[in-house]
């Protein structure tokens, strides 16, 4: 969300003007302390935040959001109090995905899980695969997600993997399960793996009456 209370603060004021319940987490930046007392202040006043640090399922009409908070490897995790989750948090989200009455169901995580290869949704500027390995056993084990969306990796935004994380999902084409890293949409300019520099972008995934699933991506141009 951001990394000053004031950030944190302003970032929600901006989030809470659309008309939809919005599902928030913390990331690798955030000081715990400072997202908590946000949240509970603009929760006061805008009835449509849902912190998913403490509201862990979701379960919509048609679909259903099971959220993991924070971050797997602390040292990524830049505030001294940040969210860092553990394995046994990992593996306990299938029970909670257990309880979902609707499909599909959605991961909402700050890493994605780890897979292989420069084209994966986990491949870092820095040249390796760096997801939660926990995750990937997690999700091929269990079977419990259909789908997972990610804010991290930025550079890697925009890409989307099928079940198995390896094989590739086109833009704009329907398919049974996606996992999507989003990018980030902060303004401020970020490489991308494919060349391109973001001044802020978002994914958009969408989901039919067949519980099918497709993505989009909106990007900032810049001037």
């Amino acid at each position: 969300v951001a990394e000053t209370s004031a950030g944190i603060r302003d970032s929600l004021e901006v989030l809470a003007t659309v008309e939809v319940p919005v599902l928030v987490i913390p990331g690798n930046r955030e000081s715990y302390g400072r997202y908590m007392g946000a949240m509970a202040k603009a929760g006061e006043r805008h009835g449509n935040l849902i912190d998913m640090a403490i509201v862990r399922l979701v379960d919509a009409e048609r679909f259903a959001v099971v959220s993991l908070p924070g971050y797997y490897d602390p040292r990524y995790v830049h505030a001294k109090d940040g969210c860092l989750y553990r394995p046994e948090h990992v593996a306990a989200l299938a029970d909670i995905a257990a309880k979902a009455s609707s499909k599909p169901v959605i991961l909402l995580a700050h890493s994605p899980p780890k897979a292989k290869g420069r084209g994966a949704i986990d491949f870092a500027d820095a040249g390796a695969n760096v997801g939660d390995p926990d995750m990937t056993k997690m999700l091929k084990s269990s079977g419990a997600f259909n789908a997972g969306v990610y804010a991290n990796l930025h550079e890697a935004g925009g890409r989307a993997a099928g079940a198995n994380l390896q094989t590739k999902v086109r833009h704009n084409t329907w398919v049974s399960s996606i996992h999507l890293v989003t990018g980030s949409a902060n303004a401020m300019p970020w490489p991308m793996l494919d060349g391109r520099v973001s001044q802020g972008m978002a994914g958009l995934l969408d989901i039919d009456t067949k519980g099918r699933l497709r993505y989009r991506v909106m990007r900032i141009i810049a001037p």
